[in-house]
Order: C-alpha cells, then structure tokens, then sequence
C-alpha cells in the first residue's frame, strides 16, 4: 500500500476518513457520524437570535439555515431517526422562542408546521421526506447515466437498478445499498417512486409489456389479471412481443390454455390501447418523471409529491387564501396561528394543563366570559362593537360565524370580484390583528382598554397593507373618508 501511495503521489488514511467533506467508511447509523450537521444547525440556530427575530424571522431562519447545511450528506445517507428527532428538536426549540433556562410552548404540532404553506403549514421542510428527495434521485441518475464509472461499477457489485427493485436486500450490501432500496426500492412499502415514474417507450427492448407502467396508471398485468396469468410470456419486454414487418409493428401473443368467454372482453379492451401505441425502432426506451412539468427528476417536485399524498392534501382553502394576501410576515403568521388554534388565549393554556387564577381566565376585553379564540375575535361584546363599526363602512349589519376559518372565507357581502375579496381579507386580517394586540397590551401592560384607537389602528393597517398593491390607487385621505367605497373599488356598496 504505501509503495502504491507513492506511486500516485497520495496519502494513506486510515478508515473512516473525509473526502469532500463527506465521512468515507463510516457508519451513518451511529449519530456519531451527524455531529458535525448537529454542531452547525446549533450554532446557526443559536438562542440569543430569539429574542432579535419576529416568529416570521424564525422561519425564514430555519429553511434558510437548512439550505445551508451540508446537504451532501442528506444526498447520500440515510437519516437515523434518532438524529431526524434531534435536529427537529433544535428547530421546534427556536420556532417557539425556548431559551435554556425557560421552557415554551409548542402550540402547533410540528407535523403541521413542517406541511407546505397551502397545506396549513409555514413550509419549513420535513426532513425525512426531504432526505428522501434527494437519495431517490440515485435512482433516477442510475438508469439515465449508464456510461458514467459510477453506475458501471454498481451494476458490477449489486446489478445496477434493476437489481435496486427487485432481488433480497442481503447482509453483505452496503448500509448505503440498503437503505437505498428502502428509501425508493424494492423494500420501500408504498413504492411511491414507481408511482412517480413512468416509461416512455421507443423501441421497447427496455420495457417489460406486462410488469412494466409504460400505457396509463397502471401496469398491463394490473389492468388485466386473467390475460397476465394466462400468459406464456410474462417477463417478456415489449420488444419481443412482437416484430416489425414492412407496414410496421405486429403484436405476436403465447398463452398457456385455451381463453375463457371472460378473457374476451379484457382482451378487446387491452388490444384497443395497443392499437395507439406506435414504436420506434430507432430510439431507446427511457423513463419520464411524472411529478413536474419537465418530466425529468426534481428534487424539489418530488418532494411536494411526497409531502402532497403524507398530508393527503387537505385544509387548502382557506391557508392558500390567507398566504396570497399581501401581509406583513407577522399578521400572517399571528393568523396562521389563529386559524390553528395557536394563540396562547386562557382557554388553550388550561388545555394544556398550564394553571390560571379565576380571575386570569376571564376574557382582558369584557370580563365577562372565559377567554376562548371565539369568544375573543367574535363572540365579546368588544370585540363585536368592533366588527360592526368595519361593516358599517359597507352599510351592512350582519351575523358571521364564531369558527376562525368559516369567518375568515365567508364574506359579510356578495362579492364576485376576487380583488374586492381579497381586500375584505385584508381589513379582516387587520381586525383580529388589532384586536389581539389590543388584548396584549391590556393583559400585558397594563393599558386602558382603548376601542376607538384599535379601530383608527385597523383603519391604518388596512389602508398601509392594501397600498402595497399597485390596483389600490385610493390616498390615505380618501380611505379616512370612505374606506367602504375604496374597499368596493368606487362602487355601490349600500
């Protein structure tokens, strides 16, 4: 060995050893080996910064901190649990403010945190389904790039990526072989990379005609059982189902008995599929990515899939909405927190076993009832002389409902126009903002309970945020005049 080292002129290191900032030979189950991604998100993510940074800020920071991160080791190794876990409690730790010698709250579960934005999240990424992302796309590379040294010398050890399908995961591979293969191969339980991918057929020396998704969302032995079973070539690729003759391909089909009356009728109905497909002779098969638009492998596309069928795409509505709108960072997250059952109201402190005296429960506006998020933003009779002064200016007395979410989409009025909407969403965001800043300062402060400053305040806000949108043309004295008008764009609005 060292006469060799000599010979190339390099060192001999022991095992495991860096190279490329990337630990070689090492076990990447032991959190041992992730110490140096722990150490940096720490020291990223340091705790004085809570008390410099708004809750916004804090997000900002984590996906910020988390681009930053040696991601190569998320691109080629396994996260252990233990270390997901630890790093996730870094993160949550900063999101909520904690400091070493105090406590926080966590008021929203961090699976709901880590979901995309439209989801009902704040977008930080899911660390398991990112590291997922990013080692599938071995996969991927392994079929395209079959010259590459690389692909070659797995195709020579393992058998390339067939064999990452299909096969045992034996003892002797690799750790990294093996947690490919669960991660996106023949071991993973829900097979979502196949469900991603589909082949586009050419030739069809590549495809296999039955086991293969090559014509729609499933494979042909999926589609057709009976014919599947009965067939007499049923790990035959496309190629050798048939043969060229001078007016172009012939289907050519072995089977194992004599059809049954039933096989008709998925017979015609798979041979009327086929009759659509045409071959090429001269072209090689190839998969396409059917997550995205390009239909080529993208971290980031594969990531929303994944991160789309784990939450099942639920609660868009209303979170789309609230993120469209022009807010500030804060108001968005303070209402993100609203429609979350987030806010630390004294009902959801006594939720979570967090003790108050009598008089501490009761609601810092009226007084007169516990302090609920309903009774808080909807229900006191605060509040409601609040909401009722804002649909005066559209001439308008109604009743709304006391859930967050049914109140925050269901407009006081009839309104077809997306922009007039968007500017009612708005003045709202600006009202349970006010109003929950209003409830700070009298609980917090010490500080009178002042309704006409909160309604001048909601006036401003309102007037600045809907200012930040070229279409609203109104001067701050035409909205002190008649904010209802600008907010129904000049029309009628009684």
């Amino acid at each position: 060995m060292v006469r060799f080292a000599t010979i190339l002129n390099c060192k001999i290191l022991d095992i495991p050893f860096t190279y490329l900032g990337l630990p070689i030979g090492d076990n990447p189950r032991r959190k041992v080996m992730w110490k140096h991604v722990i150490h940096k998100l720490q020291k990223r993510l340091a705790r004085w910064k809570n008390k410099l940074l708004s809750m916004a800020g804090r997000v900002c920071l984590i996906n910020s901190v988390l681009s930053s991160l040696p991601l190569f080791y998320f691109s080629f190794y396994k996260m252990p649990r233990t270390v997901q876990k630890e790093v996730e409690s870094i993160q949550r730790k900063f999101l909520w403010g904690e400091e070493q010698d105090q406590r926080k709250v966590a008021w929203v579960s961090w699976d709901k945190i880590c979901r995309k934005k439209s989801q009902g999240g704040l977008g930080i990424k899911d660390l398991s389904l990112f590291n997922d992302s990013l080692l599938a796309k071995w996969r991927w590379n392994m079929y395209h790039d079959t010259s590459n040294l690389w692909v070659r010398v797995l195709e020579s050890k393992y058998g390339g990526w067939v064999k990452l399908i299909e096969g045992d995961n034996k003892k002797d591979y690799s750790m990294w072989w093996r947690d490919l293969r669960r991660v996106c191969g023949g071991d993973c339980s829900e097979q979502w990379f196949d469900k991603c991918m589909n082949w586009k057929v050419k030739n069809g020396k590549r495809t296999r005609f039955w086991e293969d998704k090559w014509i729609g969302q499933q494979t042909l032995a999926e589609d057709y059982p009976r014919l599947y079973i009965n067939s007499g070539q049923q790990q035959t690729t496309i190629h050798n189902m048939g043969h060229w003759l001078e007016g172009g391909w012939e289907w050519s089909f072995r089977w194992r008995r004599r059809w049954l009356g039933r096989d008709e009728i998925q017979w015609e109905e798979m041979m009327g599929r086929l009759q659509e497909v045409v071959l090429d002779k001269n072209s090689e098969d190839h998969w396409i990515w059917m997550v995205g638009n390009n239909m080529e492998y993208t971290v980031k596309a594969t990531y929303d899939q994944l991160s789309s069928w784990k939450n099942g795409g639920e609660e868009g509505g209303v979170y789309k909405e609230l993120w469209s709108l022009n807010l500030p960072p804060r108001v968005s997250i303070m209402i993100w927190r609203l429609l979350r059952e987030g806010l630390p109201t004294t009902m959801n402190l006594k939720s979570r076993n967090i003790e108050l005296g009598e008089s501490e429960r009761l609601c810092s506006l009226c007084s007169r009832a516990e302090e609920s998020t309903s009774h808080m933003f909807f229900e006191c009779g605060i509040t409601d002389c609040v909401w009722k002064t804002c649909y005066n200016w559209i001439d308008l007395a109604t009743v709304l409902p006391a859930n967050p979410s049914n109140h925050f989409q269901q407009m006081p009025i009839s309104i077809s126009s997306k922009k007039i909407s968007d500017r009612w969403k708005v003045l709202w965001s600006a009202v349970v903002y006010n109003v929950w800043m209003m409830r700070n300062n009298i609980r917090f402060n010490g500080r009178r309970l002042q309704i006409q400053k909160c309604i001048q305040d909601i006036k401003n806000d309102t007037w600045r945020w809907l200012s930040l949108n070229k279409q609203f043309t109104y001067s701050y004295t035409q909205w002190q005049a008649d904010p209802g008008g600008c907010i129904m764009d000049g029309g009628s609005h009684g």
